[in-house]
């Protein structure tokens, strides 16, 4: 709440409005140099901020790039997808085959006689069922020694390694249906054929009776019957007319680098499988590269422009560390990549050049020269240990980690805004002094003219009084 004066009731004077006016002429030079101090400080971190995002995204996008895998990218093709699709990685070869996919595999499955139906009762003891290197051992005991039991017991199983289990009602061929229990593993291939042991606790485990009505040990128990047969579980494809024989429908070690993924058999057909340097994915890569060293150097020149028709200055206009950055930059860009064991040393050599205004430009023509002399060595170009995408991270790195000079600059900048708080309450204090001192001051004056004018009253009044003075009417 405001103080309750009565300054200048004694002598008339607006000593009030003359103390605010006072104080105003006072306060505002110094106020305003403060707040002209905090918003150049608050556009510089402004400013700082927009650079320090900026070559943030640069760095996020050049990532990749010192990683050679990036740029050894290899393209395959499948000259018909429905029978196969392929891809490659980066050590496989250019070159063309033949690919007939003669049987994709499949997953053993078997499947018991037809019972009477899902709750026909089989026998009880333990099953231990193995696919591959693998095995589950299911017990069996009044509980569950249905056909419908048994298959929920495998399905439930926690250490399932890959082994399903349904019920089917199927015609019997009489008319009527019958259930019949399907044990099926779930990976393909001989590798991961299916193998059933039982412990009947009838005390025979080969006499098709009880539990080991489930018993299957390929060319020994067979009391169940194959729906695919053993060998067929594999798959087979022909490459030059070379027959290739696995347990998967992904192949990845038939040709060096290249997996083939297999769709839809069709014998006597043929298609191409292609494999080629990818080109076009490298031209994306560079593009991007490209892009992204532009948009930065955009918001550099947003920053540190002057435009002298509307007198607009950027914020960072000839500010030390922008101009740093612009700097290093540069030079990364520009100088020699030595010691990359790269036919290629700079960037000009493949195409890319600096303009004018500092941005990069591609040359297609001299890239795609570039791809036909050493597709690879572009790649080195950037991710050697000396590279172009090392030496930008480099850079990069030293203004925006944590200790770098982004973060040195901008707290240097928010202490000053610090210390002008500290400098506006200085200023406060010296105002209500110097307010206080205006105040006796006048106040003093205030109360000496009221004494004068009491004082002149009361001559006034005597004089009056005295014999022989006339008025004037």
């Amino acid at each position: 709440m405001a103080a309750i004066t009565s300054a200048g009731i004694g002598s008339g004077i607006d000593i009030e409005g003359l103390v605010r006016q006072l104080m105003t002429a006072e306060r505002a030079p110094a106020a305003n140099r403060l707040g002209a101090k905090e918003s150049q400080f608050l556009s510089e971190l402004s400013g700082l901020g927009q650079l320090k995002g900026a070559m943030s995204k640069f760095q996020d996008s050049i990532a990749s790039l010192k990683d050679l895998s990036s740029f050894q990218v290899r393209e395959a093709k499948s000259g018909n997808g429905e029978l196969f699709t392929a891809s490659a990685g980066l050590s496989a070869v250019s070159g063309s085959y033949d690919i007939e996919v003669v049987r994709k595999a499949q997953p053993h499955k078997l499947m018991t006689e037809g019972f009477t139906g899902k709750d026909a009762e089989i026998g009880t003891g333990t099953m231990t069922i193995s696919t591959g290197a693998s095995s589950l051992v299911i017990n069996v005991d009044d509980s569950n020694k249905t056909l419908e039991g048994i298959s929920q017991a495998i399905n439930s199983a926690k250490d399932n390694p890959g082994i399903s289990a349904t019920v089917v009602n199927v015609d019997d061929g009489l008319g009527g249906t019958v259930s019949k229990l399907v044990v099926s593993a779930t990976k393909t291939g001989t590798d991961n054929a299916l193998q059933i042991i039982t412990n009947d606790d009838d005390g025979n485990d080969s006499d098709g009776m009880g539990l080991s009505q489930m018993a299957f040990i390929s060319g020994s128990i067979e009391n169940l019957t194959e729906i695919n047969a053993y060998t067929e579980l594999d798959s087979q494809i022909k490459i030059d007319g070379q027959m290739v024989t696995r347990s998967s429908n992904s192949i990845d070690d038939a040709i060096e680098g290249v997996t083939i993924n297999l769709q839809k058999a069709e014998v006597g057909t043929e298609a191409t499988l292609s494999v080629s340097l990818d080109r076009g994915g490298l031209n994306d890569t560079i593009s991007g590269f490209v892009n992204s060293y532009n948009s930065l150097v955009d918001t550099m020149k947003s920053l540190s422009k002057f435009d002298q028709v509307s007198g607009q200055i950027g914020v960072l206009l000839g500010d030390s560390t922008l101009r740093s950055v612009q700097s290093q930059m540069r030079s990364a860009i520009a100088s020699v990549v030595a010691g990359s064991e790269s036919r290629f040393t700079m960037l000009n050599e493949i195409g890319i050049s600096t303009t004018k205004e500092g941005k990069l430009e591609i040359n297609s023509s001299k890239l795609n020269g570039a791809m036909d002399q050493d597709f690879d060595a572009i790649g080195k170009l950037f991710a050697s240990d000396n590279g172009v995408a090392m030496r930008l991270d480099s850079v990069l790195s030293s203004f925006l980690d944590s200790d770098g000079v982004l973060d040195s600059r901008t707290q240097g900048i928010q202490g000053s805004i610090d210390r002008l708080s500290d400098q506006r309450e200085a200023l406060g204090r010296r105002m209500e002094s110097l307010e206080a001192r205006y105040r006796a001051q006048f106040g003093a004056m205030d109360l000496l003219l009221n004494q004068l004018q009491s004082t002149g009253g009361f001559l006034a009044s005597q004089l009056e009084s005295l014999p022989g003075i006339v008025r004037g009417k």
